[in-house]
């Protein structure tokens, strides 16, 4: 179970928003920590050393996530331009090792602000003057497919009297980031980083081969079985059965907690 991640984002506007939005997505104990770069450039010039750094000592509990904005790049490439950034310098990314990996990169598609229109119940309810019906607009309809988003979200603020001398970002990301809804989100890039984030938070533990309880009750329930737990195999193995207190330890669960 991860209980650290190292962020690294290319601007503030995303630190902003995850700093809001990670206390509420990760479980508590989970630590996390934002390095802001000035830039998508810059962060992806100087990957490969900060990487190289992370390789020399980081614990085996620890996980990195890379967040990038696809802006006007092939995603795929960008995407194989990080990896082997990651493989290069010795760590284990998510796509070349799903079962154990330690790092992740993620690509915002095309920009952070695409993610707000995958949670517009959240802007309407930062910003109530704008319109609730804007996801059901043909063009909002698929939030990763929106050309230009700060664009297109600063046009609507301005529409109903928001920032009128222009879309102040990192405002907006930390607003929206109090309200935003990481399972109500329909941006599919977004439910990514969501979906890697949970997996590497769940009990499963597949790169030890082990399930682990949560919560102290249920490796109470564990180490003294009874009637609503089993042990199985090894001290390695073991698992509790039904998950009545720590959902995400039932093998049938996929490792994720649906109340999160």
């Amino acid at each position: 179970m991860t209980r650290h991640f190292e962020f690294l984002v290319e601007e503030p506007s995303m630190e902003a928003f995850l700093n809001e939005l990670l206390p509420r997505l990760l479980p508590k104990g989970c630590t996390f920590q934002i390095h802001t770069f000035q830039g998508k450039q810059d962060l992806l010039g100087n990957l490969e050393s900060r990487l190289r750094g992370y390789s020399s000592w980081l614990p085996p509990d620890w996980r990195i996530v890379v967040v990038v904005d696809l802006d006007n790049e092939d995603c795929r490439q960008l995407k194989s331009r990080m990896e082997q950034i990651a493989t290069k310098v010795g760590l284990r990314t998510r796509s070349q090792s799903p079962s154990g990996w330690q790092i992740v990169n993620r690509i915002a598609i095309e920009e952070l602000e695409a993610w707000y229109f995958g949670d517009w119940d959240a802007v309407v309810t930062a910003y109530p003057r704008v319109s609730l019906d804007v996801p059901q607009k043909q063009k909002y309809r698929n939030p990763d497919g929106i050309r230009n988003a700060w664009e297109a979200l600063e046009q609507l603020f301005q529409r109903h009297g928001y920032f009128k001398g222009g879309l102040l970002k990192v405002t907006v990301a930390r607003n929206l980031g109090q309200h935003f809804d990481p399972q109500r989100c329909q941006s599919q890039s977004f439910i990514c980083l969501r979906e890697a984030i949970l997996e590497a938070v769940s009990c499963h533990d597949a790169h030890h081969d082990r399930i682990l309880p949560r919560c102290t009750l249920c490796l109470m329930l564990c180490l003294f079985p009874c009637g609503y737990a089993g042990w199985y195999g090894s001290v390695q193995k073991f698992y509790c059965r039904p998950p009545l207190f720590c959902v995400g330890a039932h093998p049938r669960s996929n490792g994720r907690d649906p109340r999160l």
